[in-house]
C-alpha cells in the first residue's frame, strides 16, 4: 500500500489533541481565591504522611506515659503492702529502709524505727535510725520536708541523750538553718539551742537564738516559753544579741500553716522530749 503523505494543515486537522479541552479547568475569579476548606484540603494532600506519622508518635508516647505511671503506682502499692506486713519491729523497719534506700517510704520506716528506739532509751541506735531517715527523705519535696525536719531534729535529741553534746548541737542547728524545713520545726530547734546555751552559761548566745525565733516567725508559739525563760534567767534581758557564728542566720521563710507536732513533748533544757507511742510526731 502506498505511503500517504499529509500536508501540515491536514496533520493539524487530524491531531486528536486539537480542540480537546477535557483536562482544562477554567480559572475564574472565585477559584482564584481558594477558601479555608480548599486550603486545608491542599495542605492535607501534601502533608498527610507527615501528619499521620506525628500523630502516631504522639499517641504512642501518651500510651507509654500512662503505662509508666500505672506501673509506678502499682510498685508503690506493692511496697506499701510489703512494709505493712513485714515492718513490725524497729529492726524490721530498719531492714526495710536499707533494702529500699532512696524511697520516701524507707525514710518513714527509719523515722518510726527511731521513735521506737528512742522510747526504749536506746539513744545511740535511735540516732542512727534518724540519720537513715534524713538520708531517704528529700527536703526539696514539700510533702517529705516535714518528715525530714522531724527526723533531723530528733537526731539532735537522740544525740543529746546519748551524751554527744557536740553532735546534738550540730544536728539541731542544721534543723534551725534549713530553709526548706517548715517554720514550726525550725523555731523549735532554735528555742532548743537557746536552752542549751543557757545550760552552758552563755547568755549572749541564748539571747541571740531567742531573738532569731522572733525574727523567723513573729507570731511563733514559743513566745510564752521565751518570757518564762527570761523570767528564770533575768540576765537575758541585758545580754548582747551579737553572737558571731560560723554561718550567717538563715533568711526568713514564709510562715508555715503546719500544726505543731502534737505527739512530741516540748523540749526542755533537761533531757530531750520523747515521741509519743505509735506516732511519727507529725
Amino acid at each position: 500500500m502506498p505511503l500517504q503523505r499529509y500536508s501540515k494543515e491536514e496533520k493539524s486537522r487530524k491531531d486528536p489533541r486539537r480542540g480537546d479541552d477535557r483536562n482544562l479547568v477554567i480559572v475564574d475569579q472565585d477559584f482564584g481565591q481558594p477558601d479555608l476548606e480548599d486550603r486545608m484540603f491542599l495542605f492535607w494532600t501534601r502533608n498527610k504522611t507527615t501528619i499521620l506519622a506525628i500523630s502516631g508518635l504522639l499517641i504512642a508516647g501518651a500510651i507509654a506515659a500512662i503505662l509508666w505511671f500505672a506501673a509506678a503506682d502499682f510498685r508503690l502499692h506493692l511496697l506499701q503492702d510489703e512494709y505493712t506486713k513485714t515492718a513490725a519491729t524497729p529492726d524490721a523497719r530498719l531492714a526495710f529502709a536499707r533494702a529500699n534506700a532512696g524511697k520516701p517510704l524507707a525514710g518513714v520506716a527509719a523515722l518510726e524505727a527511731g521513735d521506737d528506739l528512742f522510747k526504749q532509751e536506746k539513744y545511740a541506735d535511735a540516732a542512727g535510725a534518724y540519720a537513715l531517715a534524713v538520708q531517704n527523705l528529700p527536703a526539696s519535696e514539700k510533702a517529705a520536708a516535714a518528715f525530714a525536719a522531724r527526723a533531723q531534729l530528733f537526731l539532735g535529741f537522740a544525740k543529746l541523750n546519748a551524751k554527744d553534746a557536740a553532735g546534738a548541737t550540730a544536728a539541731i542547728e542544721q534543723t534551725a538553718r534549713a530553709a526548706n524545713y517548715p517554720v514550726t520545726f525550725r523555731c523549735r530547734a532554735i528555742y532548743t539551742l537557746a536552752l542549751l546555751a543557757v545550760e552552758r552559761g552563755n547568755n549572749a548566745e541564748a539571747r541571740r537564738w531567742l531573738d532569731e525565733v522572733d525574727r523567723l516567725d513573729p507570731q511563733n508559739t514559743w513566745a510564752a516559753e521565751k518570757q518564762e525563760l527570761i523570767a528564770l534567767v533575768p540576765s537575758l534581758l541585758n545580754a548582747a544579741a551579737t553572737l558571731e557564728t560560723k554561718q550567717p542566720p538563715a533568711p526568713p521563710a514564709e510562715k508555715s500553716n503546719e500544726a505543731k507536732p502534737a505527739a512530741d513533748a516540748k523540749p526542755a533544757a533537761k533531757p530531750a522530749p520523747k515521741p509519743a507511742a505509735g506516732s511519727t510526731g507529725l
